[in-house]
């Protein structure tokens, strides 16, 4: 059995490897071309039932708003849960506001892709919730460790 020093370190090196791996997909999918992305939600759509009823509804009008959300409630929590009380906590939280602010930046260069002060809001929206939701919500389900592992 591991000493208890050790076992803190590996779980520490599997949530930075998950935030890690978290930012890298995030990436990814605010750099994938408008053409790529298009045919991803037409394959998706045709696997799922009712996708024709749910488009002429236009309920999928704002996807991209809860894509960007999603994702950066994802990296916030992620960064909150391996940094917060640390000296890294704040650095973190802005580096990701950058990448949210690059990848618009970027957007504008892509194919099929622009910018917008909407997805750049749903990403500052989507930090902030990830921060809230892990601070608040997760500590009552004992996923919560308090300070740096």
């Amino acid at each position: 059995m591991k000493p208890a020093s050790l076992q803190t370190t590996d779980a520490s090196y599997r949530w930075k490897a998950l935030f890690a791996a978290s930012v890298l997909l995030a990436l990814w999918l605010l750099l994938l071309p408008g053409d790529v992305l298009l045919g991803a939600k037409v394959w998706l759509a045709s696997w799922l039932p009712y996708a024709q009823d749910l488009e002429q509804s236009n309920i999928t009008d704002h996807t991209d708003k809860w894509v960007h959300l999603s994702l950066f409630t994802l990296l916030g929590g992620l960064a909150t849960r391996i940094w917060w009380g640390g000296a890294l906590f704040r650095p973190m939280m802005w580096g990701l506001f950058a990448m949210a602010v690059g990848t618009e930046c970027l957007q504008h260069f892509i194919p099929g892709r622009g910018a917008s002060w909407a997805d750049l809001m749903a990403d500052a929206a989507g930090l902030v919730v990830g921060v809230v939701f892990w601070r608040s919500l997760l500590p009552q389900y004992g996923l919560w460790v308090r300070g740096n592992e």
